[in-house]
C-alpha cells in the first residue's frame, strides 16, 4: 500500500478564488485610501468629481463678486465722506455775516475744504480705475478725459488796427522716408513729442508705455505713430491734434499763441524719419501766350492727391463728370475751373477741410500747400508745354514796388496775378476797371482799392490767406507775394515783370519796377491779439451771459523827474523796471471775468508807445494768465488818470467782447468692442478710435446718434457722417473712403455753428465703407463706443453669460457737482460777500444732494451683490455637499467591496484547508484498513 497518495479535491479551484479576491482588495482598498471609487461605476464618481469642480468655480466667481463689492465698498466710504464734507461746508456758510476777520477765516476753512473734496474725489481708486470721475460709468454726457482744457480764440475783432491779429497754432510733421531703417527694441529708433517719447517695437503696442508698432511701409507706419500719440495718456498730449497724411503725421498745437515750436525729435535723425516744417509749396504754373489768352488745351491733366483733374472740349463739358473733367476759354478760367474742382472733389476738399491742403487761385497760376510733406501730394502735370509744376520756397518774399511816374492814360494796363487791371476814362466801366487816374497817385490808390474791394479778383483770395499784401504810398504801390512774382508772371514773350498798356507796347510804360527779394519765415506762427494758452480749467472763464469787464485800477507818470512810474512799478512788482527816464509810464490793469480776478502791470518808458506789447493779466491764487498782443501802430494817450482810463482799457475790453473762446476737450468713449464684424469679416474697428470735441459750451451736452450715408454729391466712394449731441448735428459730408485710413483726422462741422467734432479713426481704418453694406454695422458701432463714456464692472453671478451684473459708478467729479440751481458750473465758490455765500450755499446744497443721490444708486447696487453674494455662497455649499454625498456613497461602496473579498480570501483558504483534511482522513482510513 506504499505509495498510495490521495488529491485535495478543491486545490485547483482555490488559488483562482483567491486571486479574484486579492484584486478586490487592491482596487477597493486604493479607493478607500484616495476617496475615488476604481472600479467600472464612474457615473456616480463623475457626478461627485464634476459637481466638486463647480463649486471650485462658484468659489471663483465669488472671488469677483468679492473684487466689485470691494470696489463699491470703496466708493461708498468716499461718498460718505464727501458728503460730510459738504455738510461740514454747509455749516462753514450758515456762519457767515460777521466782521470781516471772520467771514475770511470762515473763507478760508471753505477753501480748505474744496480742496478736501477734491482730494477725496481724486483719491477714490480701485485696482488703478477711478472710482468717482465717471471711469466706471455708463453715460453719454460729452465731457472731457483729462483736468486740462486746452483753450484757443476762434476769432477776435482787432479795434481800429490797435491789436496783432487772430493767435497763429505752430504745426510740424515726421515724414517716413525709409521704413525698412526704423530699428525697434530699446536701442531702437525713437519719436519724442513735447516730454513724451515713443519708441518701435515689432508686435501688440502697449499705448500705455508709450510704444508704437512699426508697419509693413512708410504709410502704416504714419498710421500707427498716430493712432499711439493720440491714444498716449499724458495729460501733455492733449496739447496737440494728430492727423495722417501719406507718409507723414501732421502735429499741430490745438490752442493757438505765441509759441510756435511744437516740440518734436526723431533719433537718430536722417536714417528713417524727418521731421518737416511747412515752409515749401507748390505753384502750379498755366504758361501760354501773349495777354495770359491760351486756354489749356484738351487733354491736359493736373494730378493731385490720387486724383485726376483732365481738361476736356467746351462742348463736352455737360457730358461728363464735371468733378474731374474740366475746360477752360482762357488760362484764368482754367486756373478758376481746376481751382472749384480741387474745393469740391471729396478727397481734396477732406483734405482742405481737415488743414492738410490749401489751395489759392493766384490769377495765372495755382498755389498748393500742405503742413506735411509735399511729396505726399503726389502732384503732377501732364503737359510741360502748357503746364507745369514748381516749388515755391515759402521762407521767401518777392518785394515788386510800383512807381507811377506820370498820370495813367485811357486804355493802360497794370497786369498782377494774371489779370489786367485797366485805367479806363471817366464812365466806362469793365471788369477790374480803375477809372482814369489824372495823376500818379491817383493811379496808384485806384489800383490799391480795386485790388481790396474786389472780391472777384484772384487778388482777395491771397491777400485773406496772408499770402499776399497791397499797400500804397503817395505815387507808389508794393506789393510783397509769397507765391512768386505777380507782376506779369509767366506772360511768355512779354517777359516776366513788364507792365504794359493794352497794345502791348513796352515803350510806353506809365510807371517803373522795382524788385527786392528778401527771406523771411512766413508761417512762423505770432503771438495773436488774445493768447489764453495759460488758461487751465477754463470752464466759465469766458461766458455768453458773463460780460468780461476791464478796467485801469492805478496810474502814474513821471513828470519833471518825479520818479512816480517807477516807485508805483516798483511798489507793485517788489523790482525796478529797465530803461526809467522822464516821461514814464506805470499803468496797472484789472480784468474780471466769471468770477475771476486778473492783473496786468505795463510800463513804459520814456514816453514809448504802446505798440507790440505783450500785456499779460494773471490770477495770483492760481498763476494761470492770459495775454493780450497790442499792434504795431498803437500808441494811446496815458500822461493822466483819466486819459489812461479811456484810452488803454476799453480797446481791451471791446477786444475780449468781439472774442470767441472754445475749449478742446478729449472725450471718454468705450472702445472695448474692438473689431466691427459683418457676415463674419472684419470691417473696421473701434479699437485706437479717439475722439475730441471744440466747443464753447459743453454744459449737459449728450451723445445721441451716430449714421453714415451716402454723400450728398453722389460720388461714388464717398460718404456722410452725422453725430447728433444734444439735438444738434455734426456733419462731415462728401468724404472720400480712399481718406478714412487709421489714425486720420475726421472732422464734423456743426450745423449752423463753429464747433468741431474730431474722431481719430481707430485700427483697420474705415475704407470698406466704399461697400453701401457696412454702413449700418460702422454706424451702429461707432454709436456704441460714443455713447457709453465709461465700461462699469461685469460681476458674474453664475456659470452662464447671462448671469451677469453690471456694476456703473455715477460720475461725481467737480464738473458735475458745483452747478447752481441752473445747472451753471461754478468752480470759484466764496463767502466774503453775502450774495456769494448765497450762491455757494446754493451750489454746495445740489452738490450734496448729487451725492446722496450716487450713495443711494451706489448702496442699491451693494445691497444687490451682497444678495446675489449670499444667494451664491448658499449654491456652494449646496453643490459641495451634494459631491461629498456622492463620493462617501463610492466610499461605503468600496468599503463593502473591500470586505467582500477579504471574506472570499478566507473562505477559499478555509475551503483548501478542509479540502486538506479530508484527503488526510481518508488515507488515515486505508491504512487502518490495509493493517
Amino acid at each position: 500500500m506504499s505509495g498510495i497518495t490521495l488529491k485535495n479535491p478543491i486545490v485547483n479551484s482555490v488559488p483562482i478564488a483567491i486571486a479574484i479576491g486579492r484584486k478586490g482588495v487592491d482596487d477597493n482598498g486604493k479607493s478607500l485610501s484616495t476617496g475615488l471609487k476604481a472600479d467600472n461605476d464612474v457615473v456616480s464618481t463623475f457626478l461627485g468629481q464634476g459637481l466638486g469642480d463647480k463649486a471650485k468655480i462658484l468659489t471663483k466667481v465669488l472671488g469677483n463678486m468679492g473684487y466689485s463689492s470691494n470696489a463699491l465698498r470703496i466708493t461708498k466710504d468716499s461718498l460718505d465722506s464727501i458728503a460730510t464734507t459738504f455738510s461740514d461746508m454747509l455749516s462753514v456758510i450758515a456762519q457767515t455775516g460777521g466782521s470781516k476777520a471772520a467771514t475770511r477765516t470762515l473763507d478760508d476753512i471753505l477753501q480748505q475744504k474744496i480742496k478736501t473734496v477734491e482730494q477725496q474725489i481724486k483719491s477714490a481708486e480701485f485696482d488703478g480705475r477711478k472710482l468717482l470721475t465717471g471711469d466706471l460709468g455708463s453715460d453719454p454726457t460729452v465731457r472731457s478725459k483729462f483736468d486740462t482744457k486746452v483753450v484757443n480764440v476762434r476769432s477776435g475783432i482787432p479795434v481800429a488796427g490797435n491789436f496783432a491779429g487772430s493767435a497763429t497754432a505752430g504745426i510740424s510733421s515726421i515724414n517716413i522716408t525709409n521704413n525698412a531703417n526704423i530699428a525697434t527694441g530699446a536701442s531702437g529708433n525713437t519719436i519724442t513729442v513735447g516730454t513724451i517719447t515713443f519708441k518701435f517695437v515689432e508686435a501688440s503696442p502697449d499705448y500705455t508705455k508709450n510704444q508704437v508698432l512699426k508697419g509693413a511701409n512708410e504709410a502704416e507706419t504714419a498710421q500707427n505713430i498716430a493712432t499711439s500719440i493720440k491714444n498716449n495718456q499724458d495729460e501733455s498730449i492733449r496739447g496737440y491734434f494728430v492727423d495722417v497724411l501719406g507718409n507723414s503725421v501732421v502735429i499741430g498745437q490745438r490752442s493757438p499763441g505765441a509759441s510756435t515750436s511744437v516740440g518734436i525729435m526723431v533719433t537718430p535723425t536722417g536714417r528713417a524719419m524727418a521731421v518737416t516744417s511747412p515752409t515749401e509749396s507748390a505753384t502750379i504754373n498755366f504758361i501760354g501766350g501773349a495777354n495770359f489768352a491760351t486756354a489749356s488745351a484738351v487733354g491736359d491733366s493736373i494730378t493731385l492727391a490720387g486724383v485726376t483733374f483732365t481738361y476736356a472740349a467746351v462742348a463736352a463739358q455737360s457730358t461728363v463728370n464735371t468733378s474731374t473733367v474740366l475746360h477752360g476759354v482762357d488760362r484764368g478760367k482754367s486756373v478758376t475751373n481746376l481751382f472749384d474742382a480741387i474745393q469740391t472733389h471729396p478727397v481734396t476738399k477732406d483734405l482742405i477741410n481737415r488743414g492738410l491742403l490749401v489751395v489759392k487761385n493766384a490769377g495765372a497760376s495755382l498755389f498748393v500747400r500742405t503742413p506735411a510733406n509735399l511729396v505726399d501730394l503726389r502732384l503732377t502735370a501732364s503737359n510741360i508745354a502748357r503746364n507745369s509744376v514748381t516749388t515755391t520756397d515759402l521762407s521767401q518774399e518777392i518785394t515788386r514796388t510800383i512807381q507811377f511816374t506820370a498820370a495813367a492814360a485811357d486804355t493802360e494796363t497794370v497786369i498782377v496775378a494774371g489779370k489786367a487791371y485797366a485805367f479806363r476814362d471817366a464812365g466806362v466801366v469793365l471788369p477790374y476797371s480803375l477809372g482814369n487816374g489824372t495823376a500818379s497817385a491817383n493811379a496808384s490808390a485806384a489800383l490799391l482799392n480795386t485790388a481790396l474791394n474786389d472780391v472777384a479778383s484772384p487778388l482777395r483770395s491771397l491777400i485773406d490767406a496772408g499770402l499776399l499784401t497791397i499797400t500804397v504810398a503817395a505815387d507808389t504801390v508794393t506789393i510783397v507775394s509769397r507765391v512768386g512774382d505777380l507782376l506779369g508772371a509767366s506772360d511768355g514773350a512779354q517777359g516776366a515783370g513788364v507792365i504794359l498798356d493794352t497794345h502791348g507796347n513796352a515803350a510806353t510804360t506809365f510807371a517803373t519796377l522795382v524788385n527786392n527779394t528778401q527771406l523771411v519765415s512766413p508761417f512762423i506762427a505770432k503771438a495773436g491779439a488774445i493768447d489764453v494758452s495759460g488758461i487751465r480749467n477754463i470752464e466759465g472763464f469766458i461766458s455768453n451771459s458773463l460780460t468780461p469787464t476791464f478796467e485801469v485800477t492805478n496810474h502814474a507818470h513821471s513828470n519833471g523827474g518825479d520818479n512816480s512810474a517807477v516807485n508805483l512799478y516798483t511798489q507793485l512788482t517788489g523790482s525796478a523796471p529797465v530803461g526809467a527816464g522822464n516821461g514814464d509810464v506805470t499803468i496797472a490793469m484789472t480784468a474780471k471775468m466769471a468770477g475771476r480776478s486778473f492783473q496786468a502791470i505795463v510800463f513804459r518808458a520814456n514816453g514809448g508807445n504802446l505798440n507790440n506789447r505783450l500785456i499779460q493779466f494773471t490770477e495770483k491764487s492760481t498763476g494761470e494768465s492770459f495775454t493780450v498782443k497790442t499792434g504795431a501802430a498803437w500808441n494811446p494817450i496815458v500822461t493822466t488818470d483819466e486819459n489812461a482810463k479811456t484810452n488803454v482799457a476799453p480797446p481791451i475790453q471791446t477786444l475780449f467782447a468781439n472774442a470767441v473762446f472754445a475749449q478742446t476737450r478729449d472725450l471718454t468713449i468705450n472702445t472695448d468692442a474692438g473689431d466691427i464684424v459683418v457676415n463674419g469679416a472684419s470691417v473696421g474697428s473701434v479699437e485706437g478710435m479717439t475722439v475730441s470735441l471744440n466747443s464753447t459750451n459743453f454744459n449737459d451736452k449728450k451723445f445721441e446718434s451716430f449714421v453714415i450715408t451716402s454723400a450728398t454729391n453722389n460720388v461714388p466712394g464717398s460718404v456722410k457722417f452725422t453725430a447728433t449731441i444734444s439735438g444738434i448735428n455734426y456733419v462731415a459730408d462728401n468724404v472720400s473712403t480712399t481718406n478714412l485710413v487709421k489714425g486720420t483726422a475726421l472732422l464734423l462741422k456743426q450745423e449752423g455753428g463753429d464747433d468741431v467734432l474730431t474722431i481719430n479713426i481707430g485700427e483697420k481704418g474705415l475704407t470698406k465703407l466704399r461697400d453701401v453694406a457696412n454702413y449700418a454695422p460702422i454706424s451702429e458701432a461707432i454709436k456704441a463706443a460714443l455713447t457709453s463714456s465709461g465700461s462699469g464692472l461685469d460681476v458674474r453671478v453664475g456659470l452662464s453669460f447671462d448671469d451677469i451684473l453690471k456694476i456703473k459708478v455715477p460720475d461725481v467729479s467737480t464738473n458735475k457737482l458745483y452747478r447752481d440751481n441752473a445747472g451753471i458750473f461754478h468752480e470759484k465758490l466764496t463767502v466774503l460777500d453775502e450774495a456769494s455765500a448765497k450762491k455757494a450755499q446754493e451750489v454746495i446744497t445740489n452738490a450734496l444732494n448729487e451725492v446722496r443721490a450716487a450713495q443711494a444708486r451706489v448702496q442699491g447696487q451693494s445691497e444687490t451683490v451682497a444678495a446675489a453674494s449670499t444667494s451664491l455662497s448658499s449654491a456652494i455649499g449646496v453643490t459641495k455637499d451634494a459631491s461629498a454625498g456622492y463620493l462617501d456613497t463610492d466610499l461605503v461602496q468600496a468599503a463593502s467591496a473591500f470586505a467582500a473579498s477579504l471574506k472570499s480570501i478566507l473562505a477559499a483558504i478555509s475551503t483548501l484547508q478542509a479540502g486538506a483534511r479530508v484527503a488526510d482522513a481518508g488515507l488515515e482510513i486505508i491504512k487502518s484498513a490495509a493493517a
